[in-house]
């Protein structure tokens, strides 16, 4: 039978959620974890899923670490210092190993480990060999499979809900129709959330009772300097006002802190920059867009913090998206977001993309619909 009142919800987050969310540590992931408790819910893990999160924090965990080798001796070279390695080169892979195990114990009293099965690989082959959702042809689905074969199972004694940005599961903002259906033929509750803001808007209705002053204020001088951050390398660009905040705050474990998630949008004027390269093996370099008028530039930095009621203090303040965008000649507001990298190559004009690169952020214009 389908489970009724009080009803019992097990949340099953995808991988790239509990790596961006760093194992829930973050401002987003505390409001999750307070959410989950008061509501009685449980944190779902099927072992396909645990797997990649071993491996993916892991692999975060040593590319931040190289990232900190690279600056400290960079460091060295500026202080012209021969004592220690400011940061240690040697590999810091068992004490991430350690971290990740500490914490999984932490959140043991709320998990709810699912073991991969053999007639779970066995249906999740079916799956991708029919074609059935949530398989459809992408890298991913064998594994997208296996996460909702492990759904499946939970939801005979829990409504289950999937967070997970990949489009396999999704027809919209909602489960593809025939996931629906195939959840009313197993007299089954499983529904499905693009981000961690919507599932914990469905568990708590209501926002927690705010100075919105306060907070605007936070982000008007904090959001300025993550879009400066992100304009460090665009030349002929210059940061304007504040245009436009949108804001959503979710209680946490402590009554005093609040979880804040934002959306800022700066004016800009001048030119955004597109990276250029002469041959296939010429020298890249970088220059302003002229090729078109540029009207009405403006960036849009999203982001998180924690904010203290009490001393109305923000901390761990993280900027992690940005985007430029700008209205052509054409009428149509060209979009793209960042992307955080340490290299690689770009693409330059791609149908009616544009690529810009600024600092470490890739940025990829595209016409919005």
């Amino acid at each position: 039978m389908i489970p009724t009142a009080p009803a019992k919800v097990c949340v099953i987050v995808d991988t790239n959620i509990w790596r961006s969310e760093t194992l829930f540590r973050t401002p987003l992931g505390v409001a999750l974890l307070y959410t989950i408790r008061q509501n009685g819910a449980r944190l779902g893990v099927p072992e396909v899923i645990e797997r990649e999160i071993r491996k993916q924090i892991l692999q975060s965990g040593l590319e931040a670490h190289e990232r900190m080798v690279k600056s400290g001796r960079l460091l060295q070279r500026i202080l012209n210092s021969s004592v220690d390695p400011i940061i240690s080169s040697a590999s810091p892979a068992p004490k991430i190993r350690r971290a990740i195990d500490v914490r999984l114990a932490e959140l043991e009293g709320m998990l709810i480990r699912v073991p991969l099965t053999l007639d779970h690989v066995r249906r999740a082959l079916d799956r991708v060999d029919s074609a059935t959702p949530p398989s459809g042809g992408r890298k991913q689905q064998y594994k997208d499979c296996l996460i909702w074969e492990a759904a499946s199972e939970l939801a005979s004694e829990w409504i289950v809900y999937i967070v997970s940005q990949d489009g396999a599961f999704f027809d919209g903002s909602h489960l593809t129709k025939p996931l629906v259906e195939e959840c009313k033929r197993k007299n089954v509750i499983i529904k499905a959330f693009r981000s961690l803001q919507d599932l914990i808007k469905e568990l708590v209705p209501q926002a927690p009772a705010v100075d919105y002053e306060a907070l605007e204020q936070v982000v008007r001088i904090e959001g300025a300097v993550a879009a400066q951050d992100n304009l460090r390398r665009e030349r002929w660009m210059t940061l304007g006002d504040l245009q436009d905040i949108n804001l959503q705050v979710f209680a946490t474990e402590e009554p005093e802190k609040l979880s804040v998630m934002f959306e800022a949008i700066f004016t800009l004027s001048g030119s955004p920059s597109m990276v250029v390269k002469e041959g296939l093996s010429g020298k890249a370099k970088r220059v302003p867009i002229e090729n078109e008028p540029i009207l009405d530039p403006s960036i849009r930095v999203q982001g998180s913090f924690l904010y203290d009621t009490r001393s109305r203090e923000a901390a761990d303040f993280t900027s992690n998206k940005a985007d430029i965008s700008w209205v052509g000649e054409d009428g149509i507001r060209r979009r793209g977001s960042s992307i955080y990298s340490a290299g690689g190559s770009t693409t330059l004009l791609a149908g009616p993309a544009i690529t810009t690169v600024s600092g470490d952020a890739v940025f990829q214009f595209q016409d919005e619909m």
